[in-house]
């Protein structure tokens, strides 16, 4: 599980970005936290659903993504507690940082 922080939709540029801060160490680094970006590229048959009482603060974690193959191609379930989201992707660029985190969680 990890503090969701932003959720972007491109339709430009058909992605779907989502930052994110990591409590635990990675390997290779000393730092506590991380800021974690995956940016899901070429996108399609993206599907978001939200239940009809809905509450922000019930999305606020990341708690899972799945990956299956259907047919060649990608698809990515992604469970943000009250949102589910799936769709599927052409490319996934990952992008890590170390943060200081304070104990409110995030990054400052």
């Amino acid at each position: 599980m990890a503090d969701l922080e932003d959720l972007t939709i491109s339709p430009r540029r058909s992605t779907l970005t989502i930052r994110f801060v990591y409590f635990g160490k990675l390997r290779g680094s000393d730092a506590e936290s991380h800021v974690v970006e995956l940016e899901f590229g070429g996108i399609r048959n993206l599907k978001m659903e939200l239940p009809a009482d809905y509450e922000p603060r019930a999305a606020e974690t990341l708690e899972d993504i799945a990956h299956r193959e259907v047919s060649g191609q990608s698809y990515f379930d992604i469970d943000m507690g009250d949102v589910k989201c799936t769709l599927a992707a052409e490319t996934l660029t990952l992008r890590v940082s170390d943060v200081d985190c304070p104990k409110d969680g995030h990054p400052s």
